[in-house]
Formats: structure tokens, sequence, C-alpha cells
């Protein structure tokens, strides 16, 4: 039997340390494998032009041509390949017009090791990808933006009780707040919780404040 093929894989950043780490944890998953690395984003689209690979992880700060730049004109060249933006929160207005400018997702460069194999399978389904350590804040600032992941997609079918637990977490209350508040118990609203996330195709607080935002169960306050 013939052996499935494997993701391709091209990451770019111009410390070959970072490269040589996120190479040795990508590699050992057993359906991926890395075809190319760059670390300049010129040589990221050439690197992506002879490999053709299914994903890139592109550090947003490169010199050349920076990590925005390319994934600019990725887009437009190669449509079907699906970027992860590498960066810092200090870098948070990167990280947005990175995402707008059509990266699906995003992680810090320190994320948990597992983290970064959860995000690649995340975007690789064709869904979102929001750093689990994002800041209440730059989630705001996210869902302020042009960037907008739910637009083309068929609208999600949620209950009544299931908005008002996805608004009651939007304003960050805790849940044994909202388990009294809704009349359930505590161990049930965590499991509508996780019910909540698999249905709208997020994976984290972040995730669910985007998505409320740009479907109009949730109002940032001005």
């Amino acid at each position: 039997m013939q052996e499935p093929q494997k993701i391709k894989i091209v990451i770019a950043d111009d410390h070959a340390v970072f490269r040589d780490g996120l190479r040795f944890l990508i590699q050992r998953e057993k359906n991926m494998e890395i075809v190319g690395e760059a670390a300049t984003g010129r040589d990221l689209l050439l690197c992506v032009e002879q490999q053709q690979p299914r994903l890139i992880i592109t550090d947003l700060v490169m010199p050349l041509l920076s990590g925005l730049e390319a994934i600019r004109e990725i887009v437009v060249r190669f449509p079907t390949v699906r970027i992860i933006a590498l960066s810092s929160f200090d870098h948070e207005q990167l990280i947005i017009e990175a995402l707008k400018m059509g990266a699906q997702g995003y992680i810090i460069k320190n994320a948990p090791k597992g983290e970064i194999i959860h995000a690649i399978r995340t975007v690789l389904q064709g869904l979102p990808y929001y750093c689990m350590s994002t800041t209440p804040d730059l989630a705001r600032k996210i869902s302020d933006s042009d960037f907008n992941p739910y637009k083309n997609k068929p609208g999600v079918e949620l209950t009544e009780a299931e908005k008002r637990i996805i608004l009651f977490l939007c304003e960050e209350r805790k849940n044994e707040e909202i388990a009294k508040l809704i009349g359930m118990s505590i161990r049930t609203l965590e499991r509508m919780r996780l019910q909540i996330q698999e249905k709208i195709g997020v994976r984290s607080l972040a995730g669910l404040v985007i998505f409320a935002v740009k479907q109009g169960i949730y109002r940032i306050p001005s």
C-alpha cells in the first residue's frame, strides 16, 4: 500500500536557530515535512514558487522583504497556500495586518510546542487559528479590523442559551458567575462551552470574541 503523501511545509525566519527548532518539531510529525526554509521574504517567495507547499509559517519581520510583504504577494500568486504568521505580542499591529492580508492564523514565537502543531492542523482544516495566549485587548483589536474569516461561510445556528454563554464569555465573566446567571452547573457550562467552540470552529476565548463580534452577537464597548 502506498504511503499517504506528506503535508509540505515551508518555514521562514531570519534566525537559523529558531528555524532549526521549528524544523525539528514539525519533522517529528509523521504526516508533515519541511520542504524549504527561508531567511528573507525574497527567499520565501522563491521557495514557495519552487516547492508549492500546502502551508507556510513565516516571521513577520525579515530583511530584504518583510514577512508582511511576502504574505501579500503569496496570497495573490498562490491563493491555495495556507499561512501562519509568527510574531511577538509587542507587534500587535503586524499580527492584525498579516490577518487582513490573508494569513489564516498566528502564533507567538515562544508558544508551547504542542500549540504550534495544533495551529498547523487547525489552519489546514480551513479554520482560523488565534494564539492561545492572545490578550483580550488584541482580540478586540482584531475584531475591530477588516479581518473576517466568517463572511463567506454559511451561518452557524446557535441556540439562545449558546448566544448568552458567548456573550458572557466575551464580557470576561468567570465560569462560576455564568453558570449562576444561566442556572446550570459549572460542569454543564464547561461542556456547552466546548460544544460551542467545536460548532463555530474556534479553540480559544480570542476566537469566540472575534466570531461573536463579526456575527453581531457581541458589541465591543466604546
